[in-house]
């Protein structure tokens, strides 16, 4: 049985004082998260409660985050590196083709940030270390497929230590941000369910920080159900009940179970 949830967990977070917290859950991910119940080689879903380590981008912010006992998940964003940066992380023993590394982009430049972490070697730190739960927000498309190909080659290992794994993409335009996201649903899902079936679904709508929209719209709402009754009847979820808050986060516009 496949379970569709809100991804707005009361979750601890180490960046307490993250934007996402001073605003509370006006313009926080309001994602839908498909989570599988089923046996191996589905991994059991963590409990709601987790101790984050958010946009884990740097080899010295993962270290840190590995080596603190009370963080049990980590999140991180994922882009493709630019030529110059793929060559300078290839010397260091990088695969060829495509490189996605782990960097979040900044809301005013499409630049892709400096970084000195590549998909590959954060995936094969977590994996060693073996007891964290991973979230992979996925920022550009070009960058989902080899991440998924480079996870579908360690889920064994994922699955033997209990590690679940979220993929997760803004799929959908959202508040502040009408136009077609970097990841659009069409093909994000499709490569997810071929290439990493077994991991949990985290779709999310792209918003922008600045501009007169404060709550997401029953027009958003649609949109992301119609999402969800596109998946295979086999696998048809159930949503859960969203809330929808107003900017001071307090009093409920929306009410939405289904």
């Amino acid at each position: 049985m496949a379970l569709l949830t809100a991804d707005f967990a009361m979750c601890k977070s180490s960046d307490a004082g993250s934007p996402a917290s001073e605003r509370g859950l006006s313009h926080a991910s309001l994602g839908l998260a498909l989570a599988h119940d089923c046996g191996p080689p589905y991994t059991p879903r963590p409990r709601a409660q987790q101790h984050w380590e958010h946009s884990c981008c740097s080899i010295s912010k993962l270290e840190r985050a590995l080596a603190n006992p009370d963080i049990t998940a980590i999140e991180a964003d994922i882009m493709v590196a630019t030529e110059e940066q793929a060559q300078l992380l290839r010397k260091l023993g990088d695969r060829p083709g495509s490189l996605p590394i782990m960097a979040h982009p900044s809301p005013f430049s499409a630049a892709v940030p400096d970084t000195d972490l590549s998909f590959l070697e954060f995936l094969e730190r977590c994996v060693s270390d073996g007891t964290r739960h991973l979230k992979l927000d996925f920022k550009q498309l070009a960058a989902v497929e080899p991440c998924l190909e480079l996870l579908s080659e360690r889920w064994a290992q994922l699955h033997a230590n209990g590690q679940a794994v979220w993929l997760n993409a803004d799929i959908l335009p959202g508040p502040n941000r009408r136009f077609a996201p970097a990841v659009p649903s069409h093909a994000f899902i499709p490569l997810c369910r071929r290439l990493c079936p077994h991991a949990v679904l985290s779709l999310g709508w792209s918003v922008g920080p600045i501009g007169p929209e404060q709550v997401y719209t029953e027009a958003d709402i649609a949109e992301m159900l119609k999402v969800r009754k596109s998946l295979p009847k086999e696998r048809l979820p159930i949503l859960s009940p969203s809330v929808i808050l107003d900017r001071d986060g307090t009093h409920p516009r929306h009410l939405m179970a289904i």
